[in-house]
């Protein structure tokens, strides 16, 4: 599976700030991303293939929903931007899921750039069969040990998020 690290957005979802941090960090856009396209990678050792896909900033979420159907190519997270005046630093986003693969793998963290002056996107790509894993799956940021943000999303059989699967389907995505 690939994970996109590079924007977040704020939709109507239910999501969990952690608690006071000394980075605020404002959520943009929470939700489903239909096929995106990726323009390189970046090594990241702690994900299951070693590195993740860069998509670009411009990249928006396509429907504001944590109901996710397990359908490759599809992708889910969220666009984020440190509060204004905030240094920018270096944070790390944490994926938790369902075990993958033939090594149980649960987890799976990529480096990430925070800014108050560009927005960033952090997302999982269902690429492969085997991530396609129905389930809780949680995606934190963090910085220096400290959770800034948790989100949770359910992925489900296609079947159970219609909207989703009718939106992103072949059909429906512009070139």
């Amino acid at each position: 599976a690939r994970c996109l690290a590079l924007a977040v957005l704020v939709a109507p979802a239910t999501w969990a700030y952690a608690g006071p941090a000394k980075l605020p960090l404002e959520i943009i856009e929470i939700g489903i991303f239909c096929p995106v396209v990726t323009r390189g990678s970046e090594v990241a050792p702690d994900t299951a293939i070693g590195t993740i896909d860069l998509i670009s900033r411009d990249e928006h979420v396509d429907l504001p929903e944590t109901r996710v159907p397990a359908k490759r190519d599809l992708s889910f997270g969220m666009r984020y931007r440190l509060t204004p005046g905030t240094s920018d630093q270096i944070g790390t986003v944490i994926v938790t899921h369902p075990p993958m693969g033939s090594t149980g793998r649960t987890r799976q963290s990529w480096q990430t750039h925070l800014s108050a002056s560009d927005e960033g996107i952090a997302t999982y790509s269902f690429d492969a069969p085997d991530e396609l894993l129905i389930g809780r799956w949680t995606m934190q940021i963090d910085v220096n040990g400290k959770t800034l943000f948790i989100q949770n999303f359910d992925v489900v059989p296609p079947g159970q998020a219609p909207a989703a699967v009718q939106l992103c389907s072949d059909e429906n995505i512009i070139s």
